[in-house]
């Protein structure tokens, strides 16, 4: 567990400047070592972070031609996913209250920061006509739902506040229709 936790902190720092590598090339590297099956409260809080950041470098370096194709293909991973958008919100506030409670929170709330700079990656790498159906629902489930586990944190509200002005810009025509409705009411409750 800790090699695998060891390659993956390796890939996240490396995998952004190497020029023609793919999230499927990497996903079928991992099936074929069993990472996932062997990457399954603290340590689980800590390879998802991994991932996150892994994800997040990976889009960030993407060439800007290739950049719109590997956004579809995370995102269409991350719909598959049977415990999406769950693990993307998923919080343990009953460990918070414990010795290390204080650092899990930290934890967490960096989980949800990192989460909300992945969508807003995946959001600016599609095209601003992108025909969203109900699927933005889920996006917008783990962007709302970091807000409303960490309100209280201004680096999660300044991201949060970025990612929505930006989405809402880059998706005028969703977001004149229908899109502020979907994070108008979770901004006004907080």
């Amino acid at each position: 567990m800790d090699a695998i936790s060891a390659t993956l902190t390796f890939l996240w720092e490396v995998v952004g400047y190497v020029e023609g590598l793919f999230f499927k090339d990497l996903k079928q590297t991992m099936k074929k070592e069993q990472c996932e099956v062997k990457l399954l409260v603290f340590t689980r809080k800590l390879e998802e972070v991994g991932r996150v950041l892994f994800l997040i470098s990976l889009t960030q370096h993407m060439p800007a031609v290739h950049k719109q194709s590997h956004v579809s293909l995370l995102q269409e991973d991350l719909l598959r996913l049977p415990s999406f958008p769950r693990t993307a919100i998923d919080a343990e506030f009953s460990l918070f209250s414990e010795p290390q409670g204080k650092e899990l929170f930290g934890l967490d709330t960096l989980h949800k920061v990192l989460w909300i700079k992945l969508l807003e990656e995946m959001f600016l790498g599609m095209p601003s006509e992108y025909p969203w159906g109900d699927e933005m629902m889920l996006f917008l489930n783990v962007f709302n739902g970091a807000l409303l586990l960490h309100p209280e944190d201004s680096s999660l509200l300044r991201q949060y506040t970025a990612t929505a002005i930006n989405t809402a810009v880059h998706f005028n025509h969703l977001f004149s229709l229908s899109g502020y409705q979907w994070i108008l009411p979770t901004m006004l409750q907080v």
